[in-house]
């Protein structure tokens, strides 16, 4: 099965299993497209348009921020 096979089969009228290769992620880190290697306490994700990569970080160096009116 390739890593999205979804095989079912069918046995009698009522009864119907089901099996997929489909993996979950389960930690981001094990995502293919998110940098850890500066994660810690604090950090976020911060998301890079050129390589469409995210990135932990604790530096926020291109942010616009609109606090709105009060």
């Amino acid at each position: 099965m390739s890593n999205n096979d979804i095989r079912a089969t069918v046995k009698g009228k009522r009864e119907i299993r089901v099996r997929s290769s489909l993996s979950i992620a389960k930690r981001l880190s094990e995502l293919t497209n998110i940098d850890m290697d500066q994660a810690e306490t604090g950090a976020v994700l911060v998301y890079n348009d050129v390589t469409t990569d995210w990135k932990a970080t604790r530096t926020l160096n291109q942010q616009n921020v609109d606090g709105g009116e009060f």
